[in-house]
């Protein structure tokens, strides 16, 4: 049998090669978790997250309390934009580490909808770590774009509940990663230091915009 010429030696390596790379724009990493996985996983990631052509181009997984669980977020390509505001699915993904040992397969825990408000100066994906202001929101219920803006706005000036003597502040600097409509019209906004610290904060509309009326602290 002839031997195979070195050059085509180095063609079919090459070959292989690019074929073990993954294919399109990859998501923007952030967390100690989501920075560190192998390609593999994010490939099933994206998989088990349904985005499908949405193509996700953000995945944030911070470590929790929990070492046998890791839990991801998965945020697909936006499908709704109207300035300052875009809007994507989110798919929240989860292992366990397996009776085995090692850690089990990815798999859909929920899906939710984000919502995402753009800062002056800033694009869209310009995201600096998992806790950057920046960041979208999980959105619950019905939450106009107008309203995502402007309870955006007025959390991070750092408003207060002032009862009499009594001041409770909001805390700013820390993202908002969640919103929820209320059935009566008041809107639950939550401000994450990191996975152990919140606020949740209790907010109703007034003529001039928004105020808050309960301010409380989360520390798991």
């Amino acid at each position: 049998m002839a031997a195979v010429p070195d050059s085509l030696l180095f063609i079919g390596a090459l070959l292989v090669a690019l074929a073990d790379q993954p294919s399109g724009p990859q998501p923007l990493r952030l967390g100690d978790i989501a920075t560190v996985l192998p390609e593999a996983d994010l490939v099933e990631l994206v998989r088990v997250s349904g985005c499908g052509k949405a193509t996700p181009w953000l995945v944030i997984g911070a470590r929790g309390q929990a070492a046998d669980v890791q839990f991801v977020e998965v945020f697909c390509a936006a499908d709704a934009e109207s300035a300052p505001v875009r809007r994507g699915g989110l798919a929240w993904v989860i292992r366990r580490v397996a009776p085995a040992g090692g850690w089990g397969a990815w798999a859909l825990q929920s899906t939710h909808r984000y919502a995402q408000v753009v800062q002056t100066g800033r694009k869209f994906n310009d995201i600096n770590g998992p806790r950057d202001p920046h960041r979208p929101i999980r959105i619950q219920g019905t939450v106009a774009d107008e309203d995502v803006a402007r309870i955006v706005g007025f959390l991070r000036v750092s408003p207060s509940r002032v009862v009499g003597t009594d001041r409770e502040r909001v805390e700013g600097s820390w993202p908002v990663t969640r919103l929820t409509a209320q059935p009566e019209g008041t809107i639950t906004a939550v401000v994450s230091k990191d996975n152990w610290e919140s606020q949740e904060i209790m907010l109703r509309r007034t003529a001039d915009g928004w105020e808050v009326f309960v301010v409380r602290y989360w520390i798991a």
